[in-house]
C-alpha cells in the first residue's frame, strides 16, 4: 500500500515462530515472485499447508450480536526524546529511533528505557456495524487518538483521572487509527477500550491486565547446553504455542528432558501429556533466569513437533466415548533414573499405576507406556492425536498436524482405536493390567 513493502506478519513452523514480521524488500538484481524455501542441510517435506489473509485478529460481531474490535496488525514508530514536559505536536520534524510492527500496545517491548520516549502507533481498523462508538485511553502519560485524522481523544494536561474519553460515529469498513504515547516519567501503562453502539465494551490490541501475552524470544538466548547427560528441566511453557501477541496459556508443571542434539521432549506431570518434542539445541531459560520477571517460561531453541496436550491416560467406558481435554484424579508421583539417567515417570489415576518412559534414538522417539496395576482393571491410553491419522501398513501410521511417522512396535492389549470427529483423528489403545505399548514416533 502506498508504495511500501509487502510485509510477512510471522511464519510458523508446526507452531513454532520462525520468520517475525519484517518487511519484504526487493532484492537489488531481482524480479518480484513466490516465496522459498531453501534448505541449507538435509530435506524438508511440506504438507498441511496453510495460511492466513491477516496478520492477526480482526474485528467481528459475535453470536451474541455484540461489536469486537481489533486490528489485525500495529505499525510502530518510536522516538527516543530528551527532558520531555508536553505532549509532542511537531511529529513532521522528528525522526523515529526505530520503527516495526507489533500486534499489542506493548509499550516494555518497544522501549528501551524508562522515560522520555514516545511511541506512535498506526493501524486499520474493521467497523463491521454503522453507528457511535466511544473510545477510551486509560493511562497516566500523554496520549492522543485519531480515527480517519479526527482527534477524538486528547490527554495533554496532566489531569489527575487516567481516562480519557472521545465519542465518534463510524460507518461500516475500514477505518485508519493512529495512537500518540508520550511518556515524560511515571509508570507505564496504556490501554484502549471502546463501547459499541449496543453498549458492548472491550480493548483493542491491548495487554490486558492478568493476561499472559506471547512475546517474540529474546535475541540473546541463555542457551542451556546438554551433552549425552539427560538433562531434566523444571518450568512453565507456553502451550499450545500461542501466535506471537496473542494470549497465551502457560501450564505450569511441566517438565523437559533433553540430550545431546535430541530429540528432547516436554512433558505436563499434572496430566502425563506429552506435549512436544525438537531436535538441534535444547532450551532458552533467559526468560526463566533472567530478571526473574514475566513470563517465566521456557523455550525451546529447535522447531517442535508439537503434540495433541490432552490427559495421556483415560478410564473410558467404550472405544467411542469422547477423550477427556481435562485429567481428574491424577497424580505424579515421581520419577526414577535408569543406568543411563534417562527417567520413567510414574503416576496414579484413581487406584491405578501408570509409567511413561521415552528414549531417544537415530533421531526418533520410542515411547513405552505400562499399566503397572493387578487384577482385571482396563484402562486407556492414547498413542497420538492429529488433524489426520492414517494407517500405512498394520500398526504404522502417517500424521499431519503433527507430520510424524508412527509405528507399534509392541502390545499386548487387543484393543488399538482410531476415534475421528470434531476435526481431530485420535489413535487410542486400551492397556490391560501388567500391559504395556511400545512406539516409535520418527519426523
Amino acid at each position: 500500500k502506498n508504495g511500501s513493502p509487502a510485509l510477512l506478519p510471522a511464519v510458523y513452523l508446526n507452531g513454532g515462530l520462525v520468520y517475525f514480521q519484517e518487511a519484504l524488500e526487493p532484492i537489488p538484481g531481482t524480479t518480484a515472485g513466490g516465496l522459498e524455501v531453501q534448505v541449507e542441510n538435509g530435506s524438508i517435506e511440506l504438507a498441511d499447508l496453510r495460511y492466513a489473509e491477516q496478520g492477526g485478529e480482526g474485528s467481528s460481531v459475535n453470536e451474541k450480536g455484540e461489536v469486537v474490535l481489533s486490528m489485525p496488525l500495529l505499525r510502530y514508530e518510536y522516538y527516543d526524546l530528551p527532558d520531555i514536559k508536553e505532549m509532542i505536536l511537531n511529529w513532521a520534524q522528528l525522526a523515529p529511533t526505530k520503527s516495526g510492527y507489533i500486534h499489542r500496545y506493548d509499550l516494555h517491548t518497544i522501549r528501551e528505557k524508562g522515560s522520555d520516549f514516545a511511541i506512535r502507533f498506526f493501524g486499520e481498523m474493521e467497523i463491521p456495524l454503522a453507528g457511535e462508538y466511544t473510545f477510551r485511553t486509560f493511562s497516566p502519560a500523554f496520549n492522543a487518538v485519531y480515527i480517519d485524522g479526527e482527534k477524538i481523544i486528547n490527554r495533554d494536561d496532566g489531569k489527575m483521572d487516567l481516562n480519557t474519553e472521545g465519542v465518534i460515529r463510524l460507518a461500516e469498513g475500514l477505518h485508519e487509527v493512529r495512537v500518540d504515547f508520550v511518556q515524560g516519567g511515571g509508570w507505564h501503562r496504556l490501554d484502549l477500550a471502546y463501547r459499541g453502539p449496543n453498549g458492548e465494551e472491550g480493548y483493542i490490541n491491548t495487554m490486558e491486565e492478568g493476561k499472559a501475552i506471547a512475546a517474540p524470544a529474546t535475541a540473546n538466548p541463555k542457551v542451556l547446553a546438554t551433552d549425552d547427560y539427560p538433562y531434566l528441566l523444571r518450568s512453565f511453557l507456553y502451550f499450545p504455542a500461542p501466535k506471537v501477541y496473542e494470549i497465551a496459556t502457560k501450564r505450569t508443571h511441566v517438565i523437559s528432558v533433553g540430550e545431546a542434539d535430541g530429540p528432547h521432549y516436554s512433558l505436563d506431570l499434572q496430566s502425563g501429556a506429552l506435549l512436544q518434542a525438537w531436535r538441534g539445541a535444547f532450551a532458552d531459560t533467559h526468560d526463566m533466569w533472567d530478571d526473574r520477571g514475566e513470563p517465566q517460561v521456557m523455550r525451546p531453541l529447535g522447531a517442535i513437533i508439537p503434540f495433541d496436550g490432552t490427559p495421556q491416560w483415560a478410564l473410558l467406558n467404550d472405544d467411542d466415548e469422547p477423550w477427556p481435554k481435562t485429567a481428574t484424579d491424577f497424580h505424579h508421583f515421581r520419577h526414577t533414573l535408569d543406568a543411563e539417567n534417562r527417567p520413567t515417570f510414574e503416576y496414579g489415576l484413581g487406584s491405578h499405576a501408570l509409567s511413561d518412559k521415552l528414549i531417544p534414538d537415530a533421531g526418533g522417539l520410542i515411547r513405552e507406556l505400562t499399566h503397572n496395576v493387578g487384577g482385571n482393571a482396563s484402562i486407556y491410553t492414547q498413542v497420538i492425536a492429529a488433524r489426520r491419522i492414517r494407517e500405512v501398513a498394520p500398526g504404522e501410521y502417517e500424521t499431519q498436524g503433527p507430520g510424524l511417522k508412527l509405528a507399534i512396535q509392541s502390545y499386548d492389549g487387543n484393543r488399538l482405536v482410531l476415534q475421528r470427529g470434531g476435526g481431530m483423528d485420535r489413535l487410542i489403545a486400551q492397556l490391560p493390567a501388567k500391559g504395556h505399548l511400545t512406539y516409535r514416533m520418527d519426523w
